[in-house]
């Protein structure tokens, strides 16, 4: 990461100091921004990106807003997940700390349903399948 990006992401970890203990990863060439275990934003290419879900997500496009996104050999792909905080919003430490705390709580949202989507145990199979040239069950 270059000095200039470096600044950035210690302005923005500066004007985030009101969430509490954020943590800055080093994240896919960026910075992940972390608070009590939750990513709720990065910083990438001197950009801002906070998580959104469908609601918020509207609102980010209706202010010119758009979503993170990278090249890779087989193309363009789009991260609907994360959207671009304007240069305006990231200045105004209110209007800042106010749209990061709703992506914290969106991230704890969606991470908790994520993870609780993993963790669910497979169904076990009512009944052996029988195999041919197997003995089916005793009678």
């Amino acid at each position: 990461m270059g000095e200039s990006a470096t600044g950035f992401v210690d302005f923005v970890q500066e004007q985030l100091a009101p969430l509490g203990r954020l943590i800055g990863k080093r994240f896919f060439g960026g910075t992940g921004l972390v608070v009590d275990g939750v990513q709720f934003g990065m910083v990438m290419d001197d950009a801002l990106y906070l998580v959104v879900d469908d609601a918020s997500r509207a609102r980010y496009r209706d202010e010119g807003s758009t979503c993170f996104r990278y090249e890779t050999r087989k193309g363009m792909v789009e991260v609907h997940r994360y959207y671009a905080v304007s240069a305006q919003a990231i200045e105004e430490a209110d209007r800042l700390i106010a749209l990061a705390r709703e992506a914290m709580s969106i991230a704890r949202r969606t991470s908790s349903r994520q993870t609780s989507r993993r963790a669910r145990p497979r169904p076990k199979r009512a009944a052996r399948e029988a195999t041919p040239g197997t003995a089916g069950p005793r009678s």
